[in-house]
């Protein structure tokens, strides 16, 4: 899956207006499993989240994603370690 392939999945994710903490973690292992990497995963939510500055709803959800990604969460959901 390269950045944007990612970038796009996560898009369209977050607006459906899902929020299923096991599927969140999924799209990050897949992300994961393609070879991308933590820091990459971190910078490339960030900029989404803030591109996303007029849209809270959206942007929350960015920032779940983001709390898997920098460890922000329950270990056992954790993707890098």
């Amino acid at each position: 899956m390269t950045n944007k392939e990612f970038i796009a999945l996560v898009q369209e994710y977050i607006a459906e207006g899902n929020h299923h903490l096991n599927k969140d973690r999924d799209i990050l292992l897949e992300f994961k499993k393609s070879g991308g990497t933590q820091e990459v995963a971190q910078k490339l939510l960030e900029e989404l989240a803030f591109n996303l500055s007029d849209n809270e709803t959206l942007q929350d959800r960015v920032y779940d994603l983001l709390d898997i990604v920098t460890g922000w969460c329950r270990p056992e959901i954790r993707v890098w370690k």
